[in-house]
């Protein structure tokens, strides 16, 4: 179905992201302590390096 895609396993947020998007259910990750909504899938939010995040369905 076109072009392959690896992801290195170290990348445990764009294996996240990319698993809920197989399943066809697309996910954001989700600040919880600021509620933002990111992307894309990082290790923390780019305005408030929060490392806490869930996946959530925007």
């Amino acid at each position: 179905m076109g072009m392959m895609l690896t992801v290195e396993d170290l990348d445990r947020e764009n294996l996240d992201f990319f698993q809920y998007c197989s399943k066809r259910d697309f996910r954001l990750q989700k600040g919880k302590s600021n509620g933002l909504l990111g992307y894309t899938p990082t290790t923390a939010c780019p305005w408030t390096t929060d490392r806490d995040a869930k996946w959530v369905f925007p």
